[in-house]
């Protein structure tokens, strides 16, 4: 049966027609993530009716809960100098106090024998033997149904307007949850006097053929920046590999179109 949560209620508002909308055929990738972002002891603050609950690492839904195919496949960020490798013990030191299990910097040799065609210019690696990846459109619609089963209500081709306060208005609600991705400044203006704007950055990715689809084994990443993730090399749950993303700032909230 699906995972149950019994004593919240949603409307999810959505703008297009389709939950899968946005997740435009690219591979999604569940690498450990906790190592990127340090949080305190492993936890999250959420912040709720009750007040503030510590959510643990043990608590988030997994693919496997959802009947989605999971590959743990491990991830790897790559270091090429000395100055790499203090950013990679510090990605280090924060998944060890998010409780990443089975987290470890590996020297060049064990690198490529993890990866033997990964750059031999690589010095190191920080290794997240529990990172996987899943299909976006398995997962979304997965996720959806599991909402749905818990009660969310989809209303799609509903823009979201404006918001009031009293009886008027066509929703009702304690809480609104702003997940408009590249919208969501529009909303977050729409109430707030310190004002936002989002430049919407679109992100190609290249799907290789199957013929190449032995090429690495894992999930490769160069180490994260400023401006993000940065570019990664990863095979699929399909057998394809896949390679990006680039980078580019365009007007269009809504272009999804590729340059190719």
């Amino acid at each position: 049966g699906p995972l149950r949560q019994p004593d919240l209620i949603f409307d999810h508002l959505q703008h297009g027609p389709s939950r899968c909308q946005q997740a435009q055929g690219r591979q999604t990738v569940l690498p450990e993530y906790r190592w990127y972002l340090l949080r305190t002891a492993g936890q999250r603050a959420v912040v709720g009716g009750g007040g503030v609950q510590n959510v643990q690492p043990r608590d988030i839904v997994l693919p496997q809960q959802l009947r989605v195919p999971l590959k743990r496949i491990g991830s790897l960020v790559l270091a090429f100098s000395q100055e790499d490798m203090d950013q990679v013990r510090r990605l280090y030191d924060n998944g060890v106090k998010n409780g990443v299990e089975g987290l470890e910097i590996v020297d060049a040799r064990r690198l490529h024998e993890l990866e033997p065609n990964v750059s031999k210019n690589a010095v190191a690696a920080l290794w997240a033997p529990t990172g996987g990846i899943v299909c976006p459109f398995n997962m979304t619609i997965a996720l959806a149904e599991n909402a749905n089963a818990n009660g969310v209500d989809f209303r799609f081709n509903t823009k979201v307007t404006g918001f009031t306060r009293g009886e008027e208005g066509d929703f009702r609600t304690r809480y609104v949850v702003n997940a408009a991705g590249v919208y969501a400044d529009v909303l977050h203006n729409m109430v707030s006097s310190r004002k936002l704007h989002i430049t919407p950055r679109r992100g190609d990715y290249c799907l290789l053929d199957r013929q190449v689809g032995g090429f690495v084994s894992h999930t490769v990443f160069q180490l994260p920046g400023k401006l993000g993730k940065g570019v990664l090399v990863s095979p699929t749950v399909h057998g394809n590999i896949i390679v990006g993303p680039t980078a580019i700032d365009i007007e269009d909230r809504d272009g999804t179109n590729t340059t190719a």
